[in-house]
C-alpha cells in the first residue's frame, strides 16, 4: 500500500483498488488471530500458551500463502519480480541477519548451519557496535545543545536530572520479531519462541 512501491511497480488504479481490498482483508484476519490469543492468552498455562501461538502461527502462515497468491493474480509477472526485490531489500534493513538465515532466502543462498551461526553472531556484534556509536554521537548533541546554559543553569540542570540512567536503546540490525517457524534456525533446531511477535505477510513493502 506504500505510494513509493506502487509507483515503482507502475501500478494501474484497478490494480492499486484490488491490492487494498486483499491486503484489507488479510490485516482483518491478522488482527482477529491476535484478538482470539491474547483475550484469552491469560487464562493459559504456559504450555497452553504455546500451545496456541503455535496455532496462531500456522493460522497466520496460511493467510501470508492467500495472500501472496491473490497478489500474483493482481500483477504482472515482471511487477510481482520487483516486489518481491523490494521486499526482501526492507525485511534485510529491518530484520538483519534473520532475513538471511529463515525461510526462502536462506535455502536459495544453501547457507550452512555455521554460516547461519556466525551470520547472526555478526549481527548482534554490529548491533553492539551501532549502539555504542549513538550513545556516544548522543552525548555529544546533548553536550552541544547544553553549551547554550550558564554553567549555574547546567549545575541546575544536573541536579534536577538526578544520577545518569542509562536507557536500553532498540534494536536495529538484529530484529528478530517475526515467528521464526519458515525454517529459520529456531524452526530447525526444535527451539520455541513465545513471547515473539507474529509474522507480518509475506509482502511486507506493500
Amino acid at each position: 500500500m506504500r505510494d513509493e512501491v506502487q509507483q515503482e511497480l507502475q501500478l494501474v488504479d484497478e490494480q492499486k483498488d484490488k491490492v487494498r481490498a486483499i491486503t484489507d482483508e488479510a490485516r482483518t484476519k491478522m488482527r482477529d488471530q491476535l484478538r482470539d490469543m491474547f483475550t484469552q492468552g491469560g487464562q493459559l498455562s504456559d504450555e497452553q500458551r504455546r500451545s496456541r501461538f503455535g496455532e496462531m502461527r500456522t493460522k497466520i502462515e496460511a493467510v501470508t500463502a492467500e495472500t501472496d497468491k491473490q497478489l500474483e493474480k493482481v500483477l504482472l509477472p515482471h511487477q510481482l519480480d520487483r516486489l518481491k526485490q523490494i521486499d526482501l531489500q526492507t525485511k534485510v534493513q529491518q530484520r538483519g541477519a534473520s532475513a538471511l538465515t529463515s525461510g526462502d532466502v536462506a535455502k536459495a543462498l544453501n547457507l550452512s548451519d555455521e554460516q547461519r551461526d556466525k551470520l547472526e553472531k555478526r549481527a548482534a556484534e554490529v548491533q553492539q557496535e551501532l549502539q555504542t556509536q549513538i550513545r556516544q554521537l548522543q552525548a555529544d548533541a546533548r553536550k552541544k545543545m547544553l553549551d547554550v546554559l550558564t554553567a549555574d543553569q547546567k549545575a541546575q540542570l544536573e541536579k534536577m536530572m538526578g544520577q545518569q540512567f542509562d536507557m536500553p536503546q532498540p534494536s536495529f540490525g538484529g530484529y528478530r520479531g517475526n515467528f521464526r517457524g519458515q525454517g529459520g534456525r529456531d524452526s530447525r533446531r526444535g527451539g520455541e519462541q513465545p513471547n515473539s511477535a507474529p509474522a507480518k505477510s509475506g509482502n511486507e513493502s506493500i
